[in-house]
């Protein structure tokens, strides 16, 4: 992979950043289909960016991961293109966000995402809660907290 810049998303990366998690849902067959492009659109523009810091991973051919963290340390969304995967870009968005949360990061991930939980385990997160579904999506899913360190 090229070299990738990290920095603070811009209103205009709002449907990059809708598409990277639309494709990931779609792609993701234990997901269910409860909305489409057009819609994840909207709440990517409409509440995601007006309501977190965004930070994207931009490659030399566009977007290939971003960043939503709200002011609370919560991590709406890391997103990285199925293409820059194992690279470290969510790593490194990780990284980032963490220098600008002074409380620690937290986020729900999906019990059936193992990939993700594994990623995350390694990045310092243990688990808080369970729900058995008690989101939109009606899965099961888990708290993952990382404190900073002192």
């Amino acid at each position: 992979m090229t070299e990738v810049l990290y920095r603070d998303a811009t209103p205009a990366d709002a449907p990059a950043c809708a598409d990277l998690l639309q494709d990931w849902l779609e792609a993701t067959d234990w997901m269910p289909d409860l909305h489409g492009r057009d819609a994840t659109h909207g709440w990517v523009t409409g509440h995601l960016f007006p309501s977190t810091q965004v930070i994207v991973a931009q490659g030399q051919a566009g977007l290939v991961g971003f960043v939503a963290v709200d002011a609370d340390g919560q991590v709406l969304q890391l997103q990285v293109a199925e293409g820059a995967r194992g690279q470290r870009v969510g790593h490194r968005l990780l990284a980032l966000a963490r220098v600008r949360s002074t409380a620690g990061l937290s986020l729900w991930c999906f019990a059936a995402n193992g990939a993700a939980l594994r990623f995350y385990a390694r990045e310092g997160f243990r688990e808080a809660a369970r729900t058995e579904g008690g989101n939109a999506e009606g899965l099961p899913d888990i708290h993952l907290v990382q404190e900073q360190a002192a």
